[in-house]
């Protein structure tokens, strides 16, 4: 087998798995009363712009193509990016997107495809509670943006925050939001 058959081979086998994942967003969807065709998008990316998320697309609820163009072709930032769906409603009550709001956070931020997944994988250590109280961080003014898209960017793992500034992020944003979910509820439901 050649070159381009080897080629031919990988993207056969992830347009299979790309295909199963639109599937499931699909079905998630209609979990969530949203109609979602599992197809693939006629663009994956949209080059030259900060934003990957139209308008259109999340008045819509179009969530399999937020999931899409946010990865940006990033199988771990799909991981990510489908915690953050199925969590973070629970762990953010109080927010009114729902699920949908750190996919929107992170578009706003321009964190996309690779960054997504450092971010969370690196610098959140695949916690998505972490994650979310990130995000409302940022939006409660409590952590620049600026730091977090640099975090978001270091792939070297050089710009992190502290146990201790982790601490009292939590703290603040738990104070700030009553129906924040506390550290403790949180490691509870996971074991």
């Amino acid at each position: 087998m050649g070159r381009w058959g080897v080629r031919k081979k990988f993207w056969a086998s992830h347009h299979f798995y790309l295909q199963l994942l639109l599937t499931f967003l699909a079905s998630y969807g209609k979990m969530c009363e949203v109609r979602v065709k599992p197809t693939l998008p006629t663009s994956i990316t949209q080059k030259n712009t900060m934003t990957r998320l139209p308008l259109e697309d999340t008045v819509q609820n179009a969530v399999q193509n937020a999931v899409v163009r946010l990865a940006d072709r990033n199988l771990g930032a799909v991981d990510a990016l489908m915690a953050l769906l199925r969590g973070s409603a629970e762990i953010d009550p109080d927010n009114v997107l729902g699920g949908m709001a750190p996919l929107i956070n992170l578009n706003m931020l321009g964190i996309h495809g690779t960054s997504i997944y450092v971010l969370w994988n690196y610098k959140c250590r695949r916690d998505t509670r972490r994650l979310v109280m990130l995000l409302r961080a940022v939006q409660l003014g409590l952590i620049s943006h600026t730091k977090v898209q640099k975090m978001a960017a270091d792939k070297m793992r050089q710009v992190n925050l502290t146990g201790e500034e982790w601490a009292d992020l939590d703290t603040a944003v738990c104070s700030r939001l009553t129906g924040f979910m506390s550290a403790d509820a949180w490691i509870a439901k996971q074991n």
